[in-house]
């Protein structure tokens, strides 16, 4: 059984995003977005403990979200991602996204 520890509402989702680390960038896709963090299901290679600009399109006609995150594990389909710094302005859309979305614990 696997030792869950995750208690914020996460949305299951796919959205096409684009990221930048220090030594890749790709696109790919975001799944279960949650305020703290998500997992990001891409081809491209990261380590833990990474710095990644997260580019999340969030409106139909090119709205753009800017997120910074830090890797805080790898698997062979993407990574997952702990949101840092969050302005009170993007905590509020990320919020807005997951209850629009069905947000539940997962």
């Amino acid at each position: 059984m696997i030792n869950e520890r995750r208690t914020d509402e996460r949305a299951p989702l796919r959205f096409v995003t684009r990221w930048e680390g220090p030594e890749d960038a790709r696109s790919g896709h975001v799944r279960n977005l949650s305020s703290f963090g998500c997992f990001v299901e891409s081809a491209g290679r990261v380590e833990v403990g990474e710095r990644v600009t997260l580019l999340l399109q969030v409106r139909a006609g090119g709205g753009q979200l800017k997120l910074v995150g830090e890797v805080i594990h790898c698997q062979p389909n993407g990574f997952g991602l702990r949101f840092a710094n969050l302005t009170t302005l993007e905590s509020s859309v990320i919020a807005q996204l997951v209850l629009n979305l069905g947000g539940r614990l997962l």
